[in-house]
């Protein structure tokens, strides 16, 4: 009798685990669209990030091209409470990320609706979060038409930017004014190659390239001595798994409990999905995160005490989205997952409230990108 009751007491105990993969399709709560770009694809939600008690909403197409001064990209953002607000207007075409500093949040250009021989980068200031958030904009970046991550590290800021002509772009730039002024800290060696994210580990700063899976070293540079050199790092080790002289560039990047998690996409996939996510325990140590065939991650997120997967499959009704979470960065485990018509791009939570922003690739409808979803459990 007593073991009977052991065995009911554990199968109740399983069932109301918040790890025991549930589809909530029916407990997502659609909220409004409040992206107003005519053009369905600017609609994608490239990026949400929160801070304090709302999340902040990146959108805006700079591939093909549509952003105009009549129909500029707002920075907008929900609330706890459920309200929508627009809260700043960028004089590019995209936001495609946030960055949060210790004490900012930073938003890098992407696509100038004016002159390309200067980019811009927008900080929103700290002494005014609530209850009036305070933009800025800051247009001091030369030749930063793309101006594709920005981190702050020992006290600098860094810029690594593209687009404009690869013989005179200096690539890696540092401010040490908090970019009022910029200078070139990349080497001879690195001179016409484009950077398209950085990232810091053990006190060392990084930035990525293309990454090819094989013996080279050619996709990572480290900052040495004030200028970033190529870093003693095999393409190979950071991808394994991937196809023998795979090319492309990671994606979606964050460090938790120090190890490194990120997402790879294949070259040309500017606005397509990942094809694969990793952690490395170290660099030049990574293991590819299990998923299932044609099952693609979209975003990672940095949790207090875990860590977040989201990765989306499509099928006959659409996408199914799947949220995996693990407490040790090393076995992810399905928490739940929801069917929607397009897929979730980008993923935050707020509170005890999951949010999720739906996005869409080219050669498909982009009817219903921009929407969000809201899950409390």
């Amino acid at each position: 009798m007593f073991w009977r009751l052991a065995l009911v007491f554990l199968f109740l105990m399983a069932c109301h685990s918040p790890l025991v993969p549930m589809d909530v399709t029916n407990k997502m709560l659609v909220l409004e669209n409040p992206l107003a770009h005519p053009d369905p694809f600017s609609r994608n939600v490239w990026d949400l990030q929160r801070i304090q008690d709302r999340v902040l909403i990146g959108s805006g197409d700079a591939w093909r091209n549509t952003g105009t001064n009549v129909q500029k990209i707002q920075v907008v953002s929900y609330s706890s409470n459920g309200y929508f607000n627009q809260e700043f207007t960028v004089d590019d075409e995209q936001i495609h990320r946030f960055i949060e500093t210790e004490n900012q949040v930073l938003i890098p250009g992407f696509d100038p609706l004016e002159d390309w021989s200067l980019g811009n980068f927008y900080t929103l200031e700290p002494r005014c979060l609530a209850p009036v958030p305070c933009w800025s904009k800051t247009r001091t970046i030369p030749f930063g038409v793309h101006t594709y991550d920005l981190i702050e590290f020992a006290g600098k800021l860094y810029s690594s930017i593209g687009g404009y002509d690869a013989t005179i772009e200096p690539g890696l730039l540092e401010s040490s004014d908090g970019g009022r002024t910029w200078k070139s800290v990349t080497s001879a060696a690195l001179l016409g190659l484009t950077f398209t994210r950085f990232f810091s580990v053990d006190n060392q700063l990084f930035a990525v390239q293309e990454v090819v899976n094989n013996a080279s070293k050619t996709g990572f540079a480290k900052l040495e001595n004030g200028v970033f050199v190529s870093a003693d790092i095999a393409g190979q080790s950071m991808v394994p798994t991937l196809p023998t002289d795979w090319r492309g560039r990671l994606g979606r990047i964050t460090t938790w409990q120090n190890k490194l998690f990120y997402t790879a996409a294949a070259k040309g996939t500017n606005v397509g999905l990942p094809e694969a996510a990793f952690v490395a325990t170290s660099l030049g140590i990574a293991q590819r995160i299990p998923l299932a065939l044609n099952e693609m991650p979209t975003d990672i997120l940095r949790l207090e005490s875990q860590v977040a997967l989201l990765t989306t499959t499509a099928d006959s009704s659409g996408y199914t989205n799947r949220v995996y979470l693990s407490s040790d960065g090393q076995q992810f485990q399905l928490a739940f997952s929801f069917i929607s018509s397009r897929f979730a791009r980008s993923f935050e939570k707020l509170g005890s409230t999951w949010i999720f922003g739906l996005g869409c690739v080219e050669t498909e409808s982009c009817q219903g990108a921009g929407r969000l979803l809201s899950l409390t459990l």
